[in-house]
């Protein structure tokens, strides 16, 4: 199945051998990605455990379940249901919520927020979360300059999260 591009949509309701120079870079890399993306704190689980292809499919916010779990960006991701998690596997770029589920707004001000799985919108077939349903308002007022904005802060504000 291809990725969803439904377009403007809104819910409410995120062994090799290696120097050890190139180790530590490679690990520091891991650690970009994986600071990358929403994690719940208790559990670890990227936007804190909601399945990612549910928000394109089903066009709601629905739990994983820890039977179909798989790791990606260092990460750990749930799923419905084996066919979202091989269809995640198979497009995650597509399915990952953009700016690793922060609100874009937030992104956007230099203050990193991260959003609410609950509070989405999928635009132009990209998920984004938000932190509140003003923000996500203010998101869906203007949604390619809001865009515009966040990626102009995102990649130096994705250096600056804690580990």
């Amino acid at each position: 199945m291809a990725p969803s591009r439904r377009g403007f949509i809104q819910f409410a309701a995120i062994g090799g051998f290696f120097t050890p120079l190139a180790r530590t870079a490679r690990a520091e890399t891991a650690k970009v990605e994986a600071r990358r993306f929403v994690t719940d704190p208790l559990t670890g689980l990227a936007i804190f455990g909601y399945d990612p292809v549910a928000y394109a499919i089903e066009g709601a916010a629905r739990r994983g379940a820890e039977a179909y779990g798989a790791r990606w960006s260092g990460s750990l991701w749930q799923f419905r249901n084996a066919s979202n998690r091989a269809e995640f596997l198979k497009y995650p770029e597509v399915y990952a919520p953009r700016y690793g589920g922060y609100d874009p707004i937030a992104v956007a001000r230099a203050a990193p927020r991260p959003g609410h799985p609950e509070v989405f919108a999928i635009f132009a077939g990209r998920l984004y979360l938000f932190g509140d349903a003003a923000a996500r308002t203010a998101f869906l007022t203007a949604p390619q300059a809001a865009i515009a904005r966040a990626d102009a802060g995102w990649p130096a504000l994705i250096q600056a999260l804690p580990d």
